[in-house]
């Protein structure tokens, strides 16, 4: 004890250990593909597969030019308002600029 190590030796907290209860994920799988499969029924596909073509333009543009002028962030935005997907977003983006593989 002639060294105070706190919560060791002094300052040590007698209650007893709290134990959280583990989250119950029952179902969510399936609500999430339900909400998912509801959300893509309700939108103009249309409006979607045109936002999606701008994107890629826009991220073609970017990945020929230095250029920062492509626009692909308003082209995003765009996307989400026709309520295109995250997934479909990043799949559109990957086409124009791969993925990142970093070396071993």
């Amino acid at each position: 004890g002639a060294t105070v190590v706190v919560g060791v030796n002094r300052f040590t907290d007698d209650s007893p250990e709290l134990t959280v209860p583990a989250p119950d994920y029952t179902g969510l799988e399936a609500d999430q593909a339900a909400s998912l499969s509801a959300l893509k029924s309700r939108r103009d596909h249309e409006a979607v597969a045109r936002s999606l073509d701008a994107l890629r333009a826009g991220a073609d543009k970017l990945q020929s030019s230095a250029a920062a002028e492509s626009g692909i962030v308003e082209r995003i935005v765009d996307a989400v308002r026709v309520r295109a997907t995250v997934g479909e977003i990043a799949h559109t983006l990957r086409q124009s600029f791969g993925t990142h593989d970093p070396a071993a």
